[in-house]
């Protein structure tokens, strides 16, 4: 890269989209720009260049090819956008999918299309995994010498189509067991990793060991990468012109379009200072937040985030946590690290790369808090029509309001070609299959996640929590969860001690033990059965199983076969679904009406539990005091609340060990009791008079979430310095001892209150 000179002719800032004109306008290069060409040039292989929009990757393909131009390599692009386009302009079916692929190839490598029809004409029904790796190992190769590139580029166009793509990915990962013999390459281009793009086959089928091309923005603080960018700036100066650019990097965070963008428009305003550099920057920072400046490229990180419904929100959680502050890359899960980091809006911390970082000043300012809660209070909302054909709707009297959230499980699959269940890519699509729902109301869908409900954890009650709170004040007369039946008890209680003692409208949780697919099944009356339930005054949190409607925090899962697969052995049921809803409302809860719903949604992730079996032996549990993140123990025993007392298996020790240390220790019986039987059971004393907090009659699910629902209030008092460390075993014991939403007897001088 030549070094700048002011008596150089200006150079163009390439910053109206498409790849640059390396030969017309500047083009920075980065390092993975001369190990890409290696890699390239040297090996067979798939290599993998993803990265948010307007990064680049185009033209780094674009630079590389030009610079591999005489190596006797042949190769062909396609542009996945161009050829295919949205679905309806092009056929739906696999068969034509593909043929329109092997057209688009063969205009590409300048092959008779007349040829191509014969071929597939022989080729007669093939499967078409094994068409696509035909055409490339049969006729394609066989018409093409030497060396073969193909790249991809805009591969996240499949996410519009069917699961027949996936075939695509398979043919790859075949042809890539032969790429020595074949001598041929794959570049897929895109946003998303191919293993997010596949659908019935998921993740882990492509299993190729692909050449990842890190393709990372420019660094701000590197001098050459200033120096590089400064080039030919028209600036009088040539400190001012280094500091322009510095300040300019400084304010995109390196982001490759961006950059271009305000150079080139500093330099037609001839910015000549960083004094006059200051007010540019704030008036594009101000004209992008009211979207009057390059909107296509301040939309694309909602655009990116909103095509992911089932990880939307949580991605969006995890955004406003990064502009509070550095979040560590462990916290999150592999799928939202990686859809936060495609929308472009956060970076690696160049610090340790174990944290990610809001990625420029602009960014921040552009994308605050509040564009934050837009997205979130509309996202993946769809209104049902009140009109679809052959539903009877009353339009006697208003409709209640009901908002649906989806969280994934049994209830929301599709049964896929292969015969396994999986949840669909468009979660919307799900919510399509229920037209009758608006017989009974006027029904919003909101695709919140996707997930088995073994998956679902405190970071998704967090996220399910704020999401219905966010929408208490926008009509919504019920709010109705679609869950896997596995920890729906979980969730559940969570999401009752989160919105908390001032809930006054039903949130009803539901599931099923088999999908849609089975006509006879529970999933869709269970569903229709919620919906109807939303409906009426029900302002708790509940789980509607069956003909049942259970208490959220007393409900219990007893079978994985059977359509009652739950229950609630502590509390009788809130009421029954016959010919008509018969709510007892003599068993609800009490509300005070003076008092408004609250969010209280954190939970404590250093919960470990212990299932009590005879021969447990103690040496394994006492390490576990020395685990940093540890906030508390819960021990579920056999009883109501006995554990070994005797010789080497005595568990006392333990108990007193860790509530020396302040860690508590809760018993939870895997079969609830009444809470009057503690005080009357002889074995029940001594874990209790060593420091262990009774979960009293409390079902497990409801008292595992309330302990980790205290821990955090508690912890924050104790640093805030309002609650002295020595009171911190009592204060627990005290809040899980009290009633807040029904979860559990109270006893009063020996009778239940």
């Amino acid at each position: 890269m030549p070094s700048p000179n002011t008596e150089s002719p200006p150079v163009i800032y390439e910053s109206s989209g498409g790849p640059v004109r390396s030969d017309q306008a500047l083009y920075v290069e980065r390092g993975v720009d001369h190990e890409f060409t290696r890699m390239l040039e040297r090996r067979r292989d798939v290599f993998v260049i993803t990265a948010p929009r307007q990064t680049g990757k185009t033209s780094l393909w674009v630079k590389t090819q030009h610079t591999l131009k005489d190596k006797g390599i042949t190769f062909g692009t396609i542009d996945f956008r161009e050829v295919f386009g949205l679905p309806e302009d092009s056929t739906r079916m696999a068969r034509g999918w593909t043929e329109t692929l092997f057209r688009a190839l063969c205009r590409e490598f300048r092959l008779d299309l007349g040829d191509l029809g014969k071929w597939l004409a022989a080729q007669g029904e093939m499967p078409t995994t094994n068409l696509i790796s035909t055409f490339f190992s049969e006729f394609l190769r066989s018409r093409l010498q030497g060396a073969i590139v193909v790249a991809f580029d805009e591969i996240d166009v499949v996410q519009l189509y069917s699961y027949f793509t996936d075939s695509l990915f398979e043919a790859v990962r075949v042809l890539a067991a032969r790429r020595d013999e074949l001598d041929l390459s794959f570049v897929l281009i895109g946003i998303n990793p191919p293993e997010n793009l596949l659908k019935s086959l998921g993740g882990s089928a492509f299993n190729i060991v692909a050449k990842q091309v890190d393709l990372r923005d420019f660094d701000p603080e590197d001098n050459a990468v200033i120096a590089a960018w400064a080039e030919g700036y028209p600036a009088t100066d040539k400190k001012e012109r280094l500091s322009i650019a510095a300040g300019i990097l400084t304010a995109t965070g390196g982001q490759p379009y961006l950059t271009a963008c305000l150079f080139d428009e500093a330099r037609s305003e001839n910015v000549q200072s960083t004094g006059e550099l200051a007010p540019f920057l704030s008036d594009r920072i101000a004209r992008a937040k009211d979207g009057d400046w390059r909107r296509a490229h301040f939309n694309s990180p909602r655009d990116i985030i909103v095509e992911r419904p089932d990880l939307a929100f949580r991605v969006i959680a995890a955004y406003e946590k990064a502009l509070k502050g550095p979040i560590a890359v462990k916290t999150l899960g592999k799928e939202v690290r990686a859809s936060l980091l495609t929308s472009g809006l956060v970076r690696f911390d160049p610090k340790d790369e174990k944290h990610l970082v809001i990625k420029s000043d602009i960014y921040r300012n552009v994308f605050d808090k509040a564009w934050a809660k837009t997205i979130e209070k509309e996202l993946g909302e769809e209104v049902f029509s009140s009109q679809l054909p052959g539903v009877a709707v009353k339009l006697d009297a208003p409709r209640k309001r009901i908002c649906i959230i989806n969280t994934g499980g049994m209830i929301s699959t599709e049964l896929q070609p292969d015969g396994k269940y999986a949840i669909p890519p468009d979660l919307t699509r799900f919510f399509r299959k229920f037209p009758e729902l608006n017989s009974i109301a006027e029904v919003t869908a909101v695709a919140l996640m996707a997930k088995d409900s073994s998956d679902m954890n405190p970071d998704d009650w967090e996220t399910l929590a704020d999401a219905i709170f966010a929408r208490r004040y926008v009509g919504f007369d019920g709010f109705v969860v679609a869950h896997g039946t596995d920890t729906l008890p979980h969730t559940a209680s969570a999401i009752a001690f989160a919105l908390g003692e001032g809930l006054r409208v039903p949130v009803v949780f539901v599931g099923a033990q088999v999908g849609t697919d089975v006509i006879h099944g529970d999933a869709r009356i269970n569903l229709t059965r919620a919906v109807a339930v939303a409906t009426r005054n029900v302002p708790e949190v509940v789980a509607v199983v069956g003909d049942q409607i259970h208490r959220g925090v007393r409900v219990q899962k007893k079978d994985d076969f059977r359509f009652d697969g739950m229950h609630s052995p502590t509390w009788q049921p809130l009421g029954t679904i016959a010919d008509d809803i018969d709510i007892r409302p003599q068993d609800l809860r009490k509300i005070d009406r003076r008092r408004e719903m609250e969010l209280r949604n954190k939970f404590s992730r250093g919960v470990f539990k212990i299932d009590l079996y005879p021969g447990l032996n103690p040496d394994f549990l006492m390490p576990l005091l020395k685990n940093p993140t540890l906030d508390g123990i819960i021990i579920e025993t056999l009883g109501i609340g006995n554990v070994p007392t005797e010789g080497h298996w005595s568990l006392i020790s333990f108990i007193k060990a860790a509530t020396e240390r302040y860690i508590p220790v809760m018993l939870a019986s895997q079969f609830p009791i009444q809470p009057r039987m503690t005080a009357n059971y002889e074995p029940a004393g001594p874990p209790l008079a060593a420091g262990a907090l009774a979960a009293l009659n409390m079902a497990p699910p409801a008292a595992v979430t309330k302990f980790m629902w205290v821990l955090p209030q508690i912890q924050e008092r104790v640093d805030k310095g309002d609650l002295p460390i020595d009171r911190k075993i009592s204060e627990i014991k005290r809040m899980m001892e009290t009633d807040y939403v029904g979860e559990l007897d109270v006893i009063e001088n020996g009778e239940e209150k």
